[in-house]
């Protein structure tokens, strides 16, 4: 038994086709947005924005989120 195997810019493609036509343009990309790498560096950032922040305004913060 032999197996083909396509490349993966291909299988990606024809992925991104069928799920467009199944889920429509809105729902797909709102899908394809769940996977998104992101970009940046978020440790360095967070630790900017709260080195910047007292401890009992963090925690406040996230005693009203709760």
């Amino acid at each position: 038994m032999s197996i083909k195997i396509t490349p993966l810019e291909d299988v990606r493609k024809r992925g991104y086709r069928i799920l467009s036509k199944e889920l429509g343009a809105f729902d797909f990309i709102r899908f394809i947005q769940q996977y998104s790498s992101g970009y940046g560096d978020y440790t360095k950032e967070k630790n900017e924005i709260l080195s910047k922040m007292p401890v009992d305004e963090i925690y406040n913060k996230i005693k009203r989120k709760g």
